[in-house]
């Protein structure tokens, strides 16, 4: 937070300050001691001086330890420290701008980001040099010091959609698909209801309910053809039930197999035209609890919440469901 930005990415002046803190790097070398004691390592650095600061910190606590960047001779020095890495010489190699050509180590086991970045695209070349495949390598220990998992979501649960090769100088928008638990701190995914280390459950809020008493119907349903109307009626069941808005197309499928609803019999099916906070709120909730069930991803939710109101939901709804 105390770091500028420039490019749509935090200003590396100001890492190198805020990251080459010798608290910071001898609290990364203690929780690599107890977390990753002795795995093949690689460490992202902000800058050379982060990068020996990390080396000698390492060595200090009696690990083989080296650092390699971008500047350095490919043939004379960079690709002999790949070498000691990848034989076991070299248990933890500091990396600035480096390990892009000629870095072919597979068997890392865990990779340290000590480097903090708003580019997703940077934050998955760093984790894919710890994912190849190797014999005997079953996982591989991400220790993310940078906060750079909160940014940008896990690893397995990005798609190419999620980042591009060539990225706009603004940055990157939208939240992270994670959040982190109230008990013990640990960063899960948001559609988890249940803290998956210590066992927290999150409450769930009370939805809101259907209006007893009876009310004008809009016109856009008076209008509508009664299988119209049955499917607005399914689609509300489907949300007082708590099952999957697909009931709705499910039930017109058995009435109508070889045709398909209109789109625009979704819009204000359930809240009857209203989009009030209480209902987008209820409306979110439902959908996230759906998409935990039935392995819906955000961009569903997103995508049946615009179905019934005709947008997006706010920041500010999905931070709270957070």
């Amino acid at each position: 937070s105390k770091a500028s930005i420039r490019g749509g990415d935090f200003a590396l002046d100001d890492l190198s300050v805020l990251c080459n803190d010798d608290k910071v790097v001898d609290n990364a070398v203690n929780e690599w001691q107890r977390l990753a004691n002795g795995l093949t390592t690689i460490v992202f650095c902000v800058d050379i001086k982060h990068a020996q600061n990390m080396t000698e910190a390492f060595k200090r606590a009696g690990v083989n330890a080296d650092y390699v960047s971008g500047d350095m001779c490919p043939k004379t020095i960079r690709e002999p420290l790949y070498a000691d890495l990848k034989s076991g010489k070299l248990t933890v190699l500091m990396a600035v701008n480096a390990l892009s050509e000629g870095f072919d180590v597979p068997n890392i086991e865990c990779v340290i980001l000590a480097r903090p970045t708003k580019s997703k695209a940077i934050f998955v070349q760093q984790l894919g040099r710890g994912l190849r495949l190797s014999e005997g390598k079953t996982e591989c220990l991400v220790l993310d010091q940078a906060g750079n998992t909160a940014r940008h979501g896990f690893i397995e649960d990005l798609t190419p959609n999620d980042f591009a090769l060539f990225e706009s100088s603004k940055g990157e928008k939208g939240e992270a698909p994670v959040k982190e638990c109230p008990e013990c701190g640990c960063l899960h995914r948001t559609f988890d209801m249940t803290c998956p280390n210590c066992g927290y459950e999150y409450p769930i809020k009370e939805k809101v309910k259907q209006e007893s008493n009876l009310v004008e119907l809009r016109s856009i349903t008076n209008d509508l053809p009664l299988t119209g109307q049955l499917y607005r009626q399914w689609r509300k069941d489907a949300f007082n039930k708590n099952i999957a808005p697909g009931y709705a197309m499910a039930k017109f499928k058995e009435l109508h197999p070889n045709e398909w609803p209109n789109q625009t019999w979704n819009r204000g099916a359930v809240f009857d035209g209203y989009t009030s906070a209480e209902s987008q709120s209820a409306y979110y909730e439902y959908l996230f609890l759906v998409a935990l069930k039935k392995e819906k991803d955000e961009t569903w939710v997103n995508k049946e919440f615009k179905a019934e109101f005709g947008f997006y939901p706010s920041q500010q709804l999905q931070e709270a469901m957070q």
